[in-house]
């Protein structure tokens, strides 16, 4: 019989499954300029990013600014 930890942690992994299944990963064929400040992206990142279309700097910025609601 589980008790109310097992059951806690049913929820828990639960909720971690749905959330990453939304996560959508890049896909496509990468870019080779950056779509912001229109530098060449590196091709280690067009390889290791599959659909990227931002430099790493770009990609930073980005994410900041999504983090602090801008």
């Amino acid at each position: 019989m589980a008790d109310i930890a097992d059951r806690a942690q049913g929820v828990i992994d639960a909720t971690l499954a749905a959330s990453l299944s939304r996560l959508s990963p890049h896909q496509g064929q990468s870019a080779h300029y950056c779509c912001e400040c229109g530098d060449q992206i590196p091709d280690a990142r067009r390889n290791a990013v599959h659909g990227v279309s931002l430099c790493v700097d770009c990609q930073r910025i980005h994410e900041m600014r999504q983090r602090n609601g801008l």
